[in-house]
Protein backbone atom coordinates (compact mmCIF):
# COMPACT_ATOMS: atom_id res chain seq x y z
CA UNK A 1 0.00 0.00 0.00
CA UNK A 2 1.29 3.46 -0.91
CA UNK A 3 1.54 5.93 1.94
CA UNK A 4 1.38 9.58 0.97
CA UNK A 5 1.90 10.96 4.45
CA UNK A 6 -1.51 12.63 4.37
CA UNK A 7 -2.07 11.87 8.04
CA UNK A 8 0.76 14.21 9.01
CA UNK A 9 -0.06 17.69 10.27
CA UNK A 10 0.17 20.43 7.63
CA UNK A 11 1.13 18.01 4.83
CA UNK A 12 1.42 19.46 1.34
CA UNK A 13 0.64 17.32 -1.73
CA UNK A 14 1.00 18.26 -5.39
CA UNK A 15 -0.48 15.85 -7.93
CA UNK A 16 0.81 16.07 -11.51
CA UNK A 17 -1.90 15.11 -14.00
CA UNK A 18 0.24 15.41 -17.14
CA UNK A 19 -0.11 11.68 -17.98
CA UNK A 20 -3.77 11.36 -16.94
CA UNK A 21 -6.13 10.76 -19.86
CA UNK A 22 -9.09 9.23 -18.00
CA UNK A 23 -10.37 9.79 -14.48
CA UNK A 24 -12.97 7.39 -13.08
CA UNK A 25 -15.61 8.13 -10.46
CA UNK A 26 -13.71 5.86 -8.05
CA UNK A 27 -10.58 7.94 -8.54
CA UNK A 28 -12.58 11.13 -7.99
CA UNK A 29 -13.90 9.69 -4.74
CA UNK A 30 -10.38 8.81 -3.53
CA UNK A 31 -9.17 12.29 -4.41
CA UNK A 32 -12.01 13.91 -2.44
CA UNK A 33 -11.33 11.67 0.58
CA UNK A 34 -7.63 12.57 0.44
CA UNK A 35 -8.41 16.30 0.23
CA UNK A 36 -10.75 16.12 3.23
CA UNK A 37 -8.15 14.24 5.30
CA UNK A 38 -5.47 16.75 4.39
CA UNK A 39 -7.67 19.76 5.11
CA UNK A 40 -8.73 18.32 8.49
CA UNK A 41 -5.06 18.28 9.51
CA UNK A 42 -4.20 21.71 8.14
CA UNK A 43 -2.76 20.34 4.92
CA UNK A 44 -3.21 21.36 1.31
CA UNK A 45 -3.45 19.65 -2.05
CA UNK A 46 -2.71 21.20 -5.42
CA UNK A 47 -3.29 19.72 -8.85
CA UNK A 48 -1.27 20.63 -11.90
CA UNK A 49 -0.70 20.06 -15.60
CA UNK A 50 -4.18 18.80 -16.50
CA UNK A 51 -5.10 18.29 -20.11
CA UNK A 52 -8.30 19.96 -21.34
CA UNK A 53 -10.39 16.78 -21.07
CA UNK A 54 -9.58 16.21 -17.41
CA UNK A 55 -9.86 19.92 -16.63
CA UNK A 56 -13.31 19.95 -18.24
CA UNK A 57 -14.32 16.97 -16.09
CA UNK A 58 -13.30 18.89 -12.98
CA UNK A 59 -15.38 21.83 -14.20
CA UNK A 60 -18.47 19.77 -15.01
CA UNK A 61 -18.36 18.06 -11.62
CA UNK A 62 -17.51 21.33 -9.85
CA UNK A 63 -14.36 19.78 -8.42
CA UNK A 64 -12.53 22.89 -9.58
CA UNK A 65 -14.24 24.64 -6.65
CA UNK A 66 -12.73 22.17 -4.16
CA UNK A 67 -9.27 21.79 -5.71
CA UNK A 68 -6.77 24.42 -6.75
CA UNK A 69 -5.67 23.63 -10.28
CA UNK A 70 -2.35 25.04 -11.50
CA UNK A 71 -0.65 25.16 -14.86
CA UNK A 72 2.71 23.91 -13.62
CA UNK A 73 4.20 21.97 -10.73
CA UNK A 74 6.19 25.00 -9.62
CA UNK A 75 3.06 27.16 -9.56
CA UNK A 76 1.36 24.54 -7.38
CA UNK A 77 4.33 24.39 -5.01
CA UNK A 78 4.49 28.18 -4.78
CA UNK A 79 0.76 28.31 -3.97
CA UNK A 80 1.32 25.95 -1.02
CA UNK A 81 3.43 28.66 0.61
CA UNK A 82 0.79 31.38 0.37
Amino acid sequence: MLSLGIDEENARVVLDFSDVRFFSSAAINKLIVMEKRLRARGGKVGLCQMNNTVRDLFGFTQLDIIFRIHESEQEAIDAMNE
